[in-house]
């Protein structure tokens, strides 16, 4: 039981940084977009 509740935690961690990196992503290429623009 302790091992499932391990793996669970460590994929939501993962989980998480991966939303975070894509956010990231995403925000750059709107910034590229907005200086592409003006």
């Amino acid at each position: 039981m302790k091992e499932l509740w391990h793996f669970r935690g460590s994929t939501s961690c993962l989980y998480v940084s991966e939303m975070i990196k894509l956010r990231q992503v995403l925000e750059f290429k709107r910034i590229i977009v907005e200086k592409g623009t003006n």
